[in-house]
């Protein structure tokens, strides 16, 4: 809808308001009779309505497309969201809370921008040719003149800016990535940093890398600055070239003429040297952020099936995939880890857990002691299915797990959004855990 409305603006309703002019000047120019009086009302009123159409639709249009935008960035966001729920141990190790935070923040916000410009991509090749028709109509082939400039100016000039607009757009996100991670590292150990008196060091730290993010910022902008400044001047620098070819050809110019080809280059002007510009500088930072959002998005996550796998009895996890055992002996909750191996690296040297056997009973109390680094953590979250195991079986004869994490956490919400944390709302189990004390103490 979007689509058929800006080319419907365009396409239709702009390039009619210069050829109606013309004929509304000309009656001014002419002889005088009370046909032409007639016209020339006509004209005047025909120019009104397409006029006040064309600051409606233009406003309905731009509505339009940012709502599409607003939707595009909300989908991202949720996306994400929900991706970062199901990423696996392996998956996080790979990414940063300040690449999230970015991505969040500022590489969604693209779509929005996006949005608004995408279409005179299409449209710019239509709106040329009509235009110029209509223009040929009046100074022949002085047109050619003007189509020479426009060639110049957008198909080469502005596609090379936006081409490198783009490049600059994915450095300024990665050493924005890089900045907001040593500054989250930063508010983390700020205890430690203030202990030790290292404040002018991070600083100076903190300082670099903010200069190098600025650096590239101020390049974007000077090729924005000059994009837009070499926008201005593309109207009358069209129009000088077409009247001059248009006069040395020898053509007379009338006002009818002038003004009508003043109305013709500035829509010329607004598809091709600002919007059209506009398009690719946004198409290729929306590209820049779509490869973004892609990396994060095939990081490994939990894979729902082998979760509930590890849940049911008597399936068995082995390497990942399920094994039927419909001869298992084990009795059922009872937890059976036998040669289980896994690591955090896709292909490690040498795996985090080795060969681990346990088998813990019902109401059996058990305890895992050892040095740090020695993958007690590691072996929790392989019973949890968090982390996948390489190789060996894991059976947990169909129990639910209950896991209390060593550092209890809140996530910035509503106590009723903690409590849920994502799942359907049920009354009267909620209402059963809040009238718990250590619930009604937060």
């Amino acid at each position: 809808m979007c689509g058929l409305l800006v080319g419907l603006l365009f396409i239709v309703v702009w390039p009619v308001i210069p050829y109606v002019l013309a004929l509304f000047i000309e009656y001014f120019a002419g002889v005088k009779t009370p046909e032409t009086y007639r016209n020339a009302h006509i004209y005047n009123f025909l120019l009104n309505v397409l006029t006040i159409t064309s600051a409606l639709m233009l406003s309905h249009v731009t509505l339009s497309q940012s709502c599409v935008g607003m939707r595009v960035r909300i989908a991202a966001c949720s996306i994400l969201y929900r991706k970062i729920l199901r990423l696996n141990r392996i998956g996080l190790s790979k990414t940063e809370p300040g690449q999230v935070i970015n991505l969040m923040s500022n590489d969604v916000n693209r779509f929005d921008q996006a949005a608004l410009y995408l279409h005179y991509i299409w449209m710019m090749p239509i709106v040329v040719p009509v235009v110029s028709y209509l223009v040929w109509q009046h100074i022949g082939y002085a047109t050619l003149a003007a189509l020479a400039v426009i060639a110049v100016q957008s198909v080469l000039v502005q596609a090379y800016l936006s081409k490198r607009q783009g490049a600059f757009r994915g450095k300024i996100a990665r050493r924005t990535d890089q900045r907001v991670k040593v500054m989250s590292e930063l508010v983390n150990g700020v205890q430690v940093i203030k202990m030790y008196a290292w404040e002018k060091p991070f600083e100076k730290l903190v300082d670099k890398l903010r200069k190098w993010e600025v650096k590239f910022i101020l390049r974007t902008s000077y090729i924005k600055g000059f994009s837009v400044a070499l926008s201005v001047f593309t109207e009358r620098f069209i129009l000088f070239a077409a009247v001059v070819t248009f006069v040395f050809l020898g053509g007379e110019i009338r006002s009818g003429i002038t003004f009508s080809l003043l109305q013709y280059y500035n829509l010329m002007q607004l598809a091709c040297n600002i919007y059209f510009p506009m398009a690719l500088a946004m198409g290729a930072e929306s590209k820049v952020s779509i490869r973004r959002l892609e990396e994060f998005l095939l990081l490994e996550e939990l894979d729902k099936e082998e979760i509930k796998m590890v849940k049911s009895a008597p399936n068995i996890i082995s390497n990942g995939t399920e094994k039927d055992n419909a001869n298992s002996k084990f009795k059922p909750s009872t937890l059976v880890l036998s040669n289980l191996s896994a690591s955090w690296q896709p292909n490690p040297i040498v795996h985090t857990l080795r060969n681990i056997s346990l088998t813990a009973h019902p109401g059996e109390f058990v305890g895992v002691a050892g040095l740090v680094g020695s993958g007690k953590s590691t072996l929790l979250q392989v019973i949890l299915g968090e982390l996948p195991p390489a190789q060996g079986t894991i059976n947990i004869g169909g129990a639910r797990i209950a896991y209390a994490s060593q550092e209890p956490w809140l996530f910035v919400a509503s106590i009723k959004q903690n409590i849920l944390f994502g799942l359907p709302y049920d009354k009267l189990r909620y209402k059963k855990l809040y009238s718990k004390e250590f619930v009604k103490g937060i």
